[in-house]
């Protein structure tokens, strides 16, 4: 039985880090920085309408108007709070240091994480299990 070939992009591909390391400060760029910003605020103005016609579309026609509403102002909300400071300072800075900083307890793992995939789902487990655990105060409302 032959092998089969390997595609062009695949062997000449570069190879990988081994280990996390620092980017000096002299290498940020501020395009790359500015296009992160501009594609973020473009993926808030992207999504902001698809939940507004989403929930829209679950409602009775006279609350269509009441319901993008509420998600506008759920949204810019969320948003204020988020940009103070709150997500940076309690949530962002700690996983990315165990996640990014070469001496992180995840980073010493070897797990690389180019993406920050590892840093958003620890924060979506970390929430997971709080909500969990707020479960028995609910259960006489349910």
């Amino acid at each position: 039985m032959a092998q089969p070939a390997v595609p062009a992009f695949a062997a000449s591909a570069p190879v990988g880090l081994l280990r996390p390391g620092l980017v000096a400060a002299d290498s940020i760029n501020a395009a790359d920085t500015a296009w992160m910003l501009t594609s973020t605020a473009l993926v808030l103005l992207m999504t902001l309408p698809g939940i507004a016609l989403f929930y829209g579309g679950m409602v009775r026609k006279k609350s269509v108007l009441n319901t993008m509403a509420s998600v506008v102002a759920i949204t810019a909300l969320v948003t204020l709070l988020w940009f103070m400071g709150l997500g940076t300072l309690f949530v962002d800075a700690p996983i990315a240091h165990w996640v990014w900083e070469p001496g992180g307890w995840i980073a010493k793992s070897c797990a690389l994480d180019f993406v920050g995939g590892a840093r958003s789902m620890t924060m979506a487990e970390l929430l997971a299990l709080l909500s969990v655990a707020r479960a028995p105060l609910l259960t006489p409302y349910l």
